[in-house]
C-alpha cells in the first residue's frame, strides 16, 4: 500500500497541477508535430493555445504553395478516464478556429473504440490512441486528405460540409485505415531491423 502511495505522489509531482500537466502535454504536442511529423512542411504554420487559454493544444495551418488549405486542431489529454464531452468541446473549438478537422490524442478511449485499430472516426473528428506514431500516420493522413478534399469541393465557402462528406465516403475511410494498417506493420519490421543492426 505503501508503494502505491508513493508511486501516485510521485506521479503527481512529475506531472504538478492539471493547468501546468497540460501545458506540458502542449509543448511537447506542438515540437513532436512541427519538429518530427512535418520538419520538411516549412510553408505550413503551428500555433500553441497557451496555458489556460479556451480551445484545442495546437492549431496546425495546411498550406501548400502560399495558400491556406485547411486546418486540424489537436487536444492532447493524459487521464485515466475517456469523458464524451471530448468530442463536443473539439467540435466547438474546432468551429472557433475555423479547423476542417479535430484530432483527440489520448490515453483513456471510450468503450466503443476498437482495441486494434489506431484510431476511431466520427465525420471529422478523429480519437487518436495514445501512440506517437499512430498520432504521425494520422496527422500526416488528414494533412494529405485535407488537399484531396480541397481539390474534390467546388466551393471552398462551404469547406465544413464538403469535408465531412469527403471524410464520410466509404472508400476514403478504407484508404485511411488501410494505411494506417500498412503503417503499423511496416513500423514493426523497421524495429526489426534496427535490433538486427545494433
Amino acid at each position: 500500500n505503501l508503494q502505491i502511495m508513493l508511486e501516485k505522489q510521485k506521479k503527481m509531482i512529475d506531472q504538478g497541477g492539471s493547468a501546468d500537466q497540460g501545458s506540458a502535454q502542449e509543448i511537447v504536442l506542438l515540437d513532436y508535430l512541427k519538429n518530427k511529423v512535418f520538419k520538411n512542411r516549412k510553408e505550413d504554420k503551428f500555433s500553441s493555445y497557451g496555458k489556460g487559454k479556451k480551445g484545442g493544444d495546437v492549431l496546425h495551418e495546411v498550406i501548400e504553395g502560399g495558400r491556406l488549405i485547411g486546418k486540424i486542431l489537436y487536444e492532447s489529454k493524459n487521464t485515466d478516464n475517456f469523458e464524451n464531452k471530448w468530442t463536443n468541446k473539439i467540435n466547438k473549438d474546432m468551429s472557433d478556429a475555423k479547423a476542417d478537422t479535430g484530432i483527440i490524442f489520448t490515453r483513456a478511449v471510450p468503450r466503443y473504440f476498437n482495441k486494434d485499430e489506431d484510431f476511431h472516426q466520427d465525420n471529422n473528428i478523429f480519437i487518436c490512441k495514445y501512440d506517437h506514431a499512430a498520432l504521425r500516420t494520422l496527422a500526416r493522413l488528414n494533412r494529405l486528405m485535407l488537399i484531396d478534399a480541397k481539390k474534390t469541393v467546388k466551393n471552398a465557402k462551404s469547406n465544413q460540409t464538403g469535408i465531412i462528406e469527403f471524410y464520410n465516403n466509404p472508400d476514403n475511410k478504407n484508404k485511411m485505415i488501410m494505411i494506417s494498417r500498412l503503417n503499423k506493420s511496416t513500423s514493426g519490421h523497421v524495429e526489426k531491423i534496427k535490433t538486427y543492426a545494433n
